[in-house]
C-alpha cells in the first residue's frame, strides 16, 4: 500500500493587523519529513533563533523560539506556496496561518493511515478465521 506525500492543496488568506495588507494564496504540504527534511528544519531554525537548545522562559523570547521552529518546519513541508511567501519578512501571523493549515494537513492524513491499518488488520484477522474453518 503506498500514500502521496502531498496534501490536497489549501488557500489562505490573511490580513496584517499593522497594515491592512492581504496574503492570499494557495498552499500544499509534503505530509511526512525524511531524515534530510528533520535536518533542514534544524538549519533553519538554528539560523533564525540561533544555537540554543534550550526552550526560553519569558514570553518575548518564547514568540520568537515559536516562529523559528514554525519557519523550520515549514522548510521543508511547503511544496506548492505562492511567490510572496519565498520572503522571510512577513508577519508572523502568516507563518501561524500556514503551520497551522499544514499541521491540519498531517494530523488528516495521520488519521486516514490509521484507518487504514486498522482496516488491514481486521481483514488480516478475518482472513484468519477463514483459514482455520477451512483447515477444521
Amino acid at each position: 500500500m503506498s500514500f502521496e506525500n502531498k496534501s490536497p492543496t489549501v488557500t489562505i488568506e490573511y490580513t496584517d493587523p499593522s497594515t491592512g495588507e492581504v496574503y492570499k494564496g494557495s498552499f500544499a504540504f509534503k505530509l511526512v519529513p525524511s531524515s534530510r527534511d528533520r535536518g533542514l528544519a534544524g538549519r533553519v531554525r538554528r539560523e533564525v533563533w540561533g544555537q540554543s537548545v534550550e526552550t526560553p522562559r519569558n514570553e518575548i523570547c518564547r514568540q520568537d523560539w515559536d516562529r523559528a521552529f514554525c519557519q523550520g518546519e515549514l522548510a521543508w513541508a511547503v511544496l506548492v506556496a505562492p511567490p510572496w511567501f519565498k520572503g522571510d519578512d512577513l508577519p508572523d501571523g502568516v507563518y501561524s496561518l500556514v503551520f497551522e493549515e499544514m499541521s491540519k494537513a498531517q494530523a488528516a492524513h495521520a488519521a486516514d493511515l490509521t484507518k487504514r491499518a486498522e482496516e488491514a488488520q481486521a481483514r488480516l484477522r478475518a482472513d484468519k478465521v477463514r483459514e482455520a474453518k477451512v483447515n477444521e
